[in-house]
């Protein structure tokens, strides 16, 4: 309880009025502590003045917050926000006392009720913040004012435009970098594309001839490329003139047409395989008169190939008849070649005679051997009766005359009419050498046929006819090989035996003696 005294003269009297704490306060205790317009209204109540400890609520000043804000002057908590320092959109409405709201809205780069807080930098901008810094499109990295979000230069990305870029280009429209280019003005092949805000694109159907680009602006180069896209190139043409000029759109070659193997206005198609060749693609595969039907069909000339012409035709493609006096596969054979009896006429196909062939000669022309009659490789004067062949039915080869089965005993060469030379070589196809028999007399005549050494006989150790053949080795010895080596009584037994004399180098066993131990002693142990 508090006790106070107060005199008229300001003196402190005797008789003294008590505040009750907590609920009034002041000069006769006349204010109450529940109008008061604390912040914490649980705060004490000083019974001389009122004091609130915390401050006032926002509107309200004075100690006891009891006072409030000067209408259109100041506002919030103790009064201490001044009205002109905010940033409305309208600085002439009305200052709420409490809040100092801007009922129409924030200037641009500033927030809250009563537009005082600042965008955060590089974070937001424009009226209320409201917009974000990173939804603009810059063409670069870019500062961001708090007011306009102005990109650095006014360069936008393709697509965009405004002082923030943040506005995009109409659709179908304009596109490109600040929007400055017309779709319009587009040269696209299909004229109902979309166009893309950012580059204008035309899309999968690309661009018309004589245009490229993504968004088809860009003209082809003059005589250096053409067409959709501009991805042809002029000195790829086979056009027949080489400095035609080449129109961007098209390519074409004009009234030179195109080179043998290729067709088209611009020259760039070539002929259909196996199906048309030469100049324009002119000519037909199937009309070439190939040997080999199966050959393939060059786009240029048409040319069949190794396997040349069916007889009677020539040229590369083989479309030209053969002209007298020639005949057959690509014309390669004289008529007068021909062994025809008597005059006739020659066919371009097959030169056959009219009236037969001459003596010794056969076909269709006259020009092969008759068969197993008479032969030769450039003519036919060889005799196949004359021939020494080891079978005398062999047949009669048209050209070499050859032997099947080889030549008789005596005879070599591949038509067997070549002799062995005397005392040098012998026997079939003469591949045998008289030097190298083993005749008993070095001086022996060499039979052409067998190479027989005659009544003289071998050396010690040779057999046959022409004693070419060695006594078969740890077998027999001797002459005429007549001896055996397991009748000989070497020491020890298995001593090696000689073809030549079957000598025991060890020595005999006992009761035995000679070279090769065959003559009994007499004397046995």
């Amino acid at each position: 309880m508090a006790w106070i005294l107060f005199l008229s003269s300001g003196q402190t009297s005797s008789k003294s009025v008590a505040c009750q704490e907590g609920h009034n306060y002041g000069k006769k205790c006349t204010k109450l502590c529940t109008e008061r317009h604390c912040v914490n209204q649980s705060a004490s109540c000083n019974v001389r003045n009122g004091r609130c400890a915390g401050g006032c609520e926002a509107g309200w000043k004075g100690k006891d917050c009891t006072k409030t804000c000067e209408e259109g002057k100041n506002y919030g908590p103790n009064c201490r926000k001044l009205c002109t320092k905010r940033h409305c959109m309208n600085q002439s409405i009305s200052c709420d006392v409490q809040n100092g709201s801007c009922i129409g809205g924030c200037e641009a780069g500033f927030k809250g009720k009563d537009c005082t807080k600042k965008c955060e930098y590089n974070v937001t901008y424009g009226t209320n913040c409201n917009k974000s810094c990173t939804e603009r499109n810059c063409l670069s990295s870019s500062a961001c004012p708090r007011k306009t979000g102005r990109c650095k230069a006014k360069e936008c990305q393709p697509g965009w435009n405004g002082t923030d870029c943040t506005q995009a280009c109409l659709q179908n429209v304009t596109y490109g970098f600040n929007c400055n280019k017309l779709c319009e003005k587009r040269h696209c092949a299909n004229h109902m594309t979309t166009c893309d805000i950012e580059t204008g694109e035309c899309g999968t159907g690309g661009c018309k001839p004589g245009w490229k680009g993504d968004d088809c602006t860009q003209a082809c180069l003059q005589n250096v490329t053409y067409g959709s896209n501009c991805n042809k190139l002029c000195e790829k043409r086979q056009c027949t003139n080489h400095l035609a000029a080449c129109d961007i759109e098209a390519g074409e070659c004009g009234t030179g047409g195109c080179e043998p193997g290729w067709d088209g206005d611009d020259c760039t198609e070539a002929c259909l395989q196996n199906v048309t060749y030469g100049s324009n693609c002119s000519k037909l595969c199937e009309k070439r008169q190939c040997a080999n039907h199966s050959t393939t069909c060059d786009i240029e000339t048409g040319e069949c190939g190794t396997g040349g012409c069916q007889p009677g035709w020539k040229g590369e493609d083989c479309t030209q008849v053969c002209g007298s006096p020639r005949y057959g596969s690509s014309c390669l054979y004289r008529c007068s070649a021909r062994h025809c009896n008597g005059n006739s006429s020659c066919n371009h196909i097959s030169g056959a005679c009219d009236n037969g062939c001459q003596h010794g000669w056969e076909g269709i022309a006259c020009t092969e051997c008759e068969q197993n009659v008479s032969y030769g490789r450039y003519n036919c004067k060889k005799v196949c009766a004359d021939r020494h062949c080891a079978d005398s039915s062999s047949s009669c080869d048209v050209k070499t005359g050859a032997c099947v089965g080889g030549c008789q005993a005596g005879w070599s060469g591949t038509e067997c009419k070549r002799a062995c030379i005397q005392n040098d070589t012998y026997g079939h196809g003469c591949i045998k050498y008289c030097k190298e028999r083993h005749c008993l007399s070095s001086n022996t005549p060499c039979n052409l046929l067998t190479g027989d050494c005659g009544g003289d006989g071998c050396q010690a150790g040779w057999q046959g006819v022409d004693c070419a053949q060695a006594c078969e080795q740890g077998v027999k010895y001797g002459l005429h090989c007549n001896k055996s080596c397991a009748d000989r009584h070497c020491d020890p037994k298995n001593t090696s035996c000689t073809t030549h004399n079957g000598t025991c180098f060890g020595g005999c066993l006992p009761g035995w003696m000679g070279h090769d131990c065959t003559q009994g002693t007499g004397h046995y142990t």
